[in-house]
Formats: structure tokens, C-alpha cells, sequence
């Protein structure tokens, strides 16, 4: 999944990277008064994790704030 990322950077470039944490997908309907169909995929930082390390880059920060 994270393969092509690291072969586009170059030599010591850093990926910044952020997603929603959750299991379950998402799906707002609605936004602003507009109908609109707009999916999130969430996902785990742990599992995030294991991907990066697969694609050999390191995970140097995992800082999370709480939702709401």
C-alpha cells in the first residue's frame, strides 16, 4: 500500500501522514445544508504502523487527539 510512497521520495524525505482512527467506515449524507455522499475510511494506527514498516518507513511520531 505505502510501496509507491517510498519510492517517490527522495533520499531522507519525510512522508506526514494523517487519517480518522476507527474500524467502521463512515458515510455523511448531509454537510453544510447540501446532500452530498462523501465516505471516510478509517483505520488503526497500529495497523497503519505495520503497513509503513512493510514499505520500510519508519514511524518516527504517532500523536493522536481525541475525537469528538
Amino acid at each position: 500500500m505505502f510501496a509507491e510512497f517510498r519510492r517517490v521520495l527522495a533520499p531522507g524525505g519525510h512522508l506526514l501522514l494523517a487519517f480518522q482512527v476507527g474500524d467502521e467506515p463512515m458515510r455523511l449524507t448531509e454537510a453544510f445544508g447540501q446532500a452530498i455522499s462523501l465516505d471516510f475510511h478509517r483505520r488503526r494506527p497500529e495497523r497503519v504502523a505495520g503497513l509503513l514498516a512493510v514499505a520500510d518507513l519508519p514511524v518516527r511520531a504517532v500523536p493522536a487527539r481525541a475525537g469528538g
